[in-house]
C-alpha cells in the first residue's frame, strides 16, 4: 500500500487543494484526484502533484497533511476549509 500526501492545482484559477491518500496503485499511476465538490463534475484542469510519497502508515500521512494544511489555512486561494484532526487517523 502506497501512502501518499498531494497537492490539486486548478489551471485556471490557481486554487489549491492538499490531501493524503493511501493506494495499491503507485502515486504517479494513482488517477484519484480527491473528493472535492468544488471541481466536480470538470476536473480536466486540475493538476495533481506528488509532495511526498515514503509514509509507512497512513497516519503519518495524514500527519504531514495536517501539517501542510495548517501553513496555507489562511491562503485565499486554499481550498482546504479544515485541518484533519491528527488523532482521528491514528
Amino acid at each position: 500500500m502506497y501512502n501518499y500526501v498531494y497537492r490539486l492545482d486548478h489551471i485556471e484559477t490557481n486554487e489549491f487543494y492538499i490531501g493524503s491518500r493511501s493506494s495499491k496503485l503507485h502515486p504517479t499511476v494513482d488517477p484519484y484526484l480527491g473528493s472535492m465538490v468544488t471541481w466536480k463534475p470538470d476536473k480536466t484542469k486540475l493538476i495533481k502533484t506528488i509532495i511526498k510519497d515514503d509514509f509507512e502508515t497512513r497516519s503519518d500521512a495524514v500527519l504531514y497533511e495536517a501539517e501542510l494544511i495548517s501553513k496555507y489555512i489562511t491562503d485565499e486561494l486554499n481550498r482546504n476549509y479544515n485541518v484533519p484532526h491528527k488523532d482521528s487517523h491514528s
